[in-house]
């Protein structure tokens, strides 16, 4: 009982606190900061969907705010342990990225992208509508910021096409689905010519049926995958090698989108992805060519790190 008067009292207290900082005409980056970080220490806190909804509103409002801000591209916001950050290579684009997790074990993701328009100079914001549970199809759709497939990014990869130079910028993104089942996601994001953002894009060959604009990958949520970015050495001497010289790709090593081959526990339980775990010692692989990720099957990834702190 008192450990919930004391929650009731501290969530009141906080909801001021952060009304206060987003009321402020003129609130520096670092008040933005404190308030965030006060707020997301909260939602973690909180055993309430209600509590974290409400609670959520308030961060969204103060970040949407904070990175309005003058000096907000390049200012850290450190403190804020539920909120991830990334920079595109290129330094067009920044990531905001969170997720609110929910007592039915399912989660709601939630993104800004800051971007720099370069023929307005200036940054604009972008606020992408988590729509996952209404997507039909996800693999195969090209989305929208109103229609996202809501993911946790932890990786951003820039290529750029020939002949025509155009931009992909590749991410790699982890959710929990549900309290069973986990997804490792391989998302396009491309800038239209008004600076639009939009994501998915047809650019995986010879990968199933030719159809993806993305890749999910559903396994036990008890399991962890590997989905990395790293160098690792070319096949040689099979139907890989083959694929790898006819798309004009040569030398002996590559930076590739390598991963876990996933697998049913039992042959009787495919399509039931509760079951799926990695295949021991078992790695397929995407490299990019010209303008489209290569698929390999079965790689060898022995000499290829694969560090364990990105697996989930």
């Amino acid at each position: 009982m008192f450990k919930r008067l004391f929650e009731s009292q501290l969530y009141v207290c906080l909801i001021f606190f952060a009304i206060s900082v987003v009321a402020q005409n003129n609130p520096s980056l670092k008040q933005s900061e404190d308030s965030l970080k006060s707020i997301g220490k909260l939602i973690k806190e909180s055993s309430s969907d209600s509590a974290r909804l409400h609670l959520n509103a308030l961060f969204f409002i103060t970040l949407d705010q904070a990175i309005h801000l003058p000096g907000s591209f390049d200012y850290p916001f450190d403190s804020i342990k539920i909120l991830g950050k990334l920079k595109s290579p290129d330094k067009r684009f920044r990531m905001y990225n969170w997720n609110l997790p929910k007592s039915d074990g399912t989660n709601i993701s939630f993104c800004f992208l800051q971007v720099y328009n370069k023929s307005k100079d200036q940054y604009e914001t972008f606020d992408l509508a988590d729509r996952s549970d209404s997507i039909d199809q996800p693999a195969i759709q090209t989305l929208d910021v109103n229609h996202w497939y809501g993911t946790l990014y932890y990786k951003i990869i820039e290529n750029s096409s020939i002949p025509d130079n155009k931009k992909y910028y590749t991410l790699l993104g982890w959710i929990a689905k549900n309290r069973f089942i986990a997804e490792k996601i391989i998302e396009v994001l491309t800038f239209d010519k008004d600076g639009i953002p939009h994501m998915g894009a047809k650019i995986f060959k010879n990968f199933q049926d030719g159809q993806v604009r993305r890749v999910i990958f559903k396994y036990s949520l008890s399991a962890k995958m590997a989905l990395n970015y790293n160098e690792m050495g070319l096949p040689v001497g099979n139907k890989s090698a083959a694929l790898l010289k006819q798309s004009g790709i040569k030398g002996k090593k590559a930076k590739m989108i390598i991963f876990d081959h996933l697998v049913p526990l039992e042959p009787q339980l495919e399509n039931q992805y509760q079951f799926y775990v990695p295949e021991a010692d078992t790695y397929d692989a995407f490299v990019f060519s010209k303008d489209a990720w290569i698929f390999l099957h079965e790689v060898d990834a022995r000499n290829s790190p694969l560090p364990s702190k990105k697996r989930k």
